[in-house]
């Protein structure tokens, strides 16, 4: 029997808390295959394949973008070639030689990087291997387990063969800070992926809603530490499907606000049981109840709503009729 969970979590992933269960990785090193993330529970013989698809994932991933491959494989055997050529330099009859700066890795290169561990590209069903997880209509909230996302960069960093030469500074430099809570007593096989640490707790959400398609340009303000001055407008938003959303922030929230975008004021009626009401803004209605309206061959009879305003004026008609902008909290406790 093995196991297979995606990137996105209910709770921040601490390694130090599995029990009965061994890495395959050799110690002190960064993985080089698959094989070695496989996580194998020894009392119950199950295996836990999560690292090494994500390990596979990313090395498939790197390949299949043909042009990213091949300037990757290029910038990785020029930094090979000099790292061997200045390692000679130090010895032989033609000592001492002076030594060839390394190229940094190209921007483009990094910022494919960066993309793939927001998990833009990354196939739907490896972010949510169940359909039951996301239903119709649902919106899931999760963090972000920074051991997969490092273990798929590790993947998509291993292609490209060429000459032996240590890299690892350059891998390292691309890789996810792991959250501090996660870092007390993990693995020894595991600090390689996991080398530096931060406060930080990636989090976002997805949502699976006719709202998506129904309203694509709607808004979410986002607050941290329930602190209602420290907020931003939704970023590193990605639609996964036509009714589906993906949402990640570099750390965890604790309000979202959905609403339409502040200059999308438009006139409207609620349609309910077959008849047409307008709820008028209370400073310029005489009632707070909902009006019914009128429509004649579709054209409104203004009458209703002229005789409930404060003032009979064609500004306070016009004000009347604008729709308010509705804004849904979700609060996470």
């Amino acid at each position: 029997t093995s196991w297979y969970r995606g990137p996105l979590t209910a709770a921040c992933i601490n390694l130090s808390q599995l029990e009965n269960f061994s890495l395959n990785a050799p110690t002190h090193t960064n993985p080089q295959q698959p094989e070695d993330l496989l996580i194998t529970n020894t009392k119950e013989k199950i295996v836990d394949v999560s690292y090494a698809a994500a390990f596979e994932l990313g090395r498939l991933t790197a390949l299949d973008n043909v042009a990213f491959a091949t300037e990757f494989y290029k910038w990785k055997n020029q930094v090979a070639t000099i790292i061997r050529m200045n390692d000679r330099g130090d010895k032989g009859p033609l000592a001492p030689v002076q030594k060839t700066a390394q190229p940094a890795m190209p921007e483009n290169l990094v910022n494919q990087f960066k993309s793939w561990q927001a998990l833009k590209g990354i196939p739907y069903r490896y972010l949510i291997p169940d359909p039951r997880l996301l239903p119709e209509e649902s919106i899931r909230f999760f963090y972000l387990d920074p051991y997969w996302v490092n273990a798929f960069t590790c993947g998509a960093f291993s292609i490209g063969h060429t000459l032996s030469a240590d890299l690892n500074t350059y891998l390292n430099n691309l890789l996810l800070k792991v959250p501090t809570s996660n870092h007390s007593k993990k693995p020894a096989s595991l600090s390689t992926i996991t080398t530096h640490t931060t406060k930080k707790k990636p989090m976002g959400f997805l949502i699976n809603s006719f709202a998506v398609s129904g309203w694509p340009s709607f808004q979410v303000d986002v607050h941290f530490n329930n602190s209602p001055t420290e907020t931003i407008t939704h970023q590193n938003k990605n639609n996964l499907d036509i009714n589906i959303a993906f949402f990640l922030f570099d750390k965890s929230f604790t309000q979202l606000d959905f609403h339409l975008h502040h200059a999308k004021v438009h006139s409207g009626f609620l349609y309910e049981n077959s008849s047409y009401k307008k709820y008028l803004n209370k400073k310029l209605s005489k009632k707070s109840q909902p009006i019914n309206v009128t429509l004649r061959n579709q054209i409104i009879d203004p009458t209703s709503i002229a005789e409930n305003l404060i003032k009979k004026d064609p500004a306070y008609f016009a004000a009347a009729m604008l729709e308010g902008e509705a804004i849904v909290e979700f609060i996470i406790s």
